[in-house]
């Protein structure tokens, strides 16, 4: 029972100082917002990757969906039971936004 209890107790201490490893990560939810406030239908794939590369974030353009995938190094540096964000931006035959979908994916589990 004592192995029980400390296996416990040191899971539960490693994932609550983790927690202060997230530092500047930004939630699913924050993601979803600061791409609404900055891409719209006018944004072309120029000002896309603009808006990325500011951001610092790690992009690609898979050309048969018709989208860029992104996402945040930063969130490389922590444990991977958080979870990371994927951050998918659609475009149109001209290259111009159509929507956004943020996922959070679990690569280790």
């Amino acid at each position: 029972m004592n192995a029980h209890k400390c296996f416990y107790a040191v899971t539960l201490s490693m994932l609550l100082s983790c927690s202060a490893c997230q530092g500047d990560r930004l939630t699913t939810s924050e993601l979803k917002a600061l791409l609404e406030n900055n891409l719209d239908s006018s944004s072309s794939s120029e000002e896309i990757l603009s808006f990325f590369d500011s951001r610092g974030w790690i992009h690609d353009f898979d050309e048969y969906e018709q989208r860029f995938f992104a996402r945040d190094p930063v969130e490389d540096e922590g444990p991977e039971v958080f979870g990371r964000n994927q951050i998918y931006v659609y475009v149109d035959a001209n290259g111009f936004f159509v929507k956004a979908e943020v996922v959070r994916v679990f690569p280790g589990l």
